[in-house]
């Protein structure tokens, strides 16, 4: 019985993303192992290669998606902070405020910044 629950527990961390909270690649293994096993693949036969293979590629695949959405993120909020900044003084824009949907502090010039209004 315990056996079935650990695997359950490391198939859930590792679909939560707990690769990147601290999984060791041993612990990773177990898990792709397991993942395979329980869906009928015995350890040995190409079909569980395959499978571990085929894990092991969409844990990556899903890692470098979401570095990429990171990336995008922070060149969306370098975008927005510095329109921002460029409105500055524009009396067209309101100016930011911490009350501003989705606005974020700019600490090294000490404003606020968000879509759609200026810095001050």
């Amino acid at each position: 019985m315990r056996v079935p629950l650990v695997s359950t527990l490391l198939l859930s961390c590792l679909l939560a993303g707990c690769a990147a909270a601290g999984l060791t690649p041993e612990q990773r293994r177990a898990a792709d192992q397991q993942t395979c096993m329980g869906y009928g693949f015995q350890p040995g036969s190409e079909s569980f290669a395959n499978c571990m293979m085929q894990t092991a590629q969409r844990r990556q695949d899903a890692a470098q998606r979401n570095q990429e959405a990171q990336r995008n993120q922070q060149m969306q909020n370098e975008y927005i902070r510095t329109m921002s900044l460029r409105r500055s003084g524009d009396k067209r824009y309101p100016v930011c405020s911490a009350t501003t949907p989705g606005a974020r502090l700019d600490v090294q010039n000490h404003s606020w910044y968000a879509p759609g209004c200026r810095a001050r």
